[in-house]
């Protein structure tokens, strides 16, 4: 079996040292993909898209 590149490594998805997983874990908040869904239309204040993600706290928006 041959060794994998160390580029290979780095940029492997399911590697725990990947530098994507950072982002992949912060699409995978619920509130995250829902944001991101509402702000396709534009930017967006923050009582608007508290308005339009019924039940997101102030804090977690923030």
């Amino acid at each position: 079996m041959t060794e994998l590149s160390e580029d290979y490594q780095r940029n492997d998805v399911y590697a725990a040292m990947c530098p994507c997983r950072d982002m992949l874990d912060l699409l995978a908040n619920k509130w995250s993909a829902l944001a991101i869904g509402a702000l396709e239309e534009g930017p967006q204040r923050t009582g608007e898209l508290k308005r339009r993600l019924e039940g997101i706290s102030t804090k977690v928006l923030s």
